[in-house]
């Protein structure tokens, strides 16, 4: 099934693959590029919050790399090798994207788009995200089981898309979503997206390992009744809690739904949530309740 095929990270071969890239990475990134990963590793050195400039030498700073964290350079280079893989691999890429694309298929003749992404995509990505924190899986496997779950998804969205819009879904508030600081985990978010995009509501996506600041810029500017934050990891936690305090601070109009594999309701009121959203519907089901309250 698809949910095993996310489990295994979907080609062993990609993920040795993705794995030697990274061992020979020093080699492969640009003279700019090392330049640049050395200027944010001596700054993390001197200062453990250190924050980089959006540039460096006239080059843009990736957004993974522009908060201060150790972790965050270890990612910069997994996501860096996975490009490269990409690159000199395409025919792996392009077999495993297209088994993955074709299990979907298979499953969605006989289930609901909703239904698969419940029984199917979410179990696993839960189960790998706890493998990756208790260190049984590892950052390639992660990147590629990721890869799958996003290719199953496409074959969800059209689907949905080839159907009308639901019979309640005149034009609704604006809704920000976005995975929180330091989580590179979308699909949870993306299915938020697709469901609410169905219901009528105009979202803005932000994608993933958003700042609190971006969050905060974007629903000031658009006024936005609604903001869905995601978290995946239980180090990204404390990320999520520093967005809902700014923006209860700054925005105290929007309303907070959080949701995630690391999260239950007790804590996600701890940290100033309100409403705690165990799948994308209840999302849907809480920004309901939220239109057309005054801003």
């Amino acid at each position: 099934s698809i949910g095993d095929y996310i489990l295994t990270g979907g080609e062993p071969a990609a993920v040795v693959l993705i794995d030697s890239v990274v061992r020979m990475l020093p080699g492969v990134l640009s003279s700019e590029e090392s330049a640049m990963e050395e200027s944010i590793y001596s700054g993390l050195l001197e200062y453990p919050q250190y924050t980089h400039p959006r540039e460096y030498e006239g080059m843009e700073v990736p957004e993974v790399l522009l908060s201060g964290h150790h972790r965050n350079i270890y990612l910069w280079r997994f996501e860096k090798a996975l490009e490269i893989t990409k690159e000199r691999r395409p025919d792996l890429f392009e077999a495993f994207l297209e088994r993955a694309g074709e299990l979907a298929k298979e499953l969605l003749r006989t289930l609901e788009p909703v239904d698969l992404i419940n029984t199917e995509i979410i179990p696993a990505l839960n189960r790998v995200g706890e493998g990756f924190e208790k260190g049984r899986i590892y950052l390639p496997q992660l990147l590629m089981s990721a890869e799958a779950a996003t290719s199953a998804f496409d074959e969800v969205k059209a689907v949905m898309a080839a159907r009308p819009l639901q019979k309640d879904a005149k034009k609704k508030c604006a809704v920000i979503v976005a995975t929180v600081q330091g989580d590179i985990h979308d699909i949870g978010k993306n299915i938020a997206k697709l469901l609410l995009e169905s219901y009528g509501f105009t979202v803005r996506d932000l994608g993933k390992d958003v700042p609190p600041e971006t969050i905060l810029e974007e629903v000031l500017r658009l006024k936005a009744p609604v903001a869905g934050l995601s978290a995946l990891m239980t180090t990204t936690v404390p990320a999520m809690q520093q967005t809902i305090d700014l923006l209860k601070k700054m925005a105290p109009w929007c309303r907070v739904v959080t949701g995630g594999a690391v999260l239950t309701k007790d804590f996600a009121d701890s940290i100033g949530s309100d409403c705690y959203a165990k799948d994308a519907m209840d999302t849907v089901r809480y920004a309901q309740t939220v239109d057309g309250e005054p801003a």
